[in-house]
């Protein structure tokens, strides 16, 4: 899942953002990927709740 958000942040600028945010929070790289993770699988969890595709709003 580490492996799988790094690439995402890469592709998604809405992640990107994110990620700046929460290093600027005081979180170190490794602490922001993390959140970033848990988040991404509380959207898949939903996705699959609700039957939907991914959407980048």
């Amino acid at each position: 899942m580490i492996t799988a958000t790094m690439k995402h942040v890469m592709y998604t600028d809405e992640s990107k953002k994110y990620l700046k945010k929460k290093i600027s929070e005081g979180k170190k790289y490794q602490q922001a990927i993390r959140s970033i993770g848990r988040h991404l699988v509380r959207v898949i969890w939903k996705m699959i709740q609700n039957n939907r595709d991914y959407e980048i709003r």
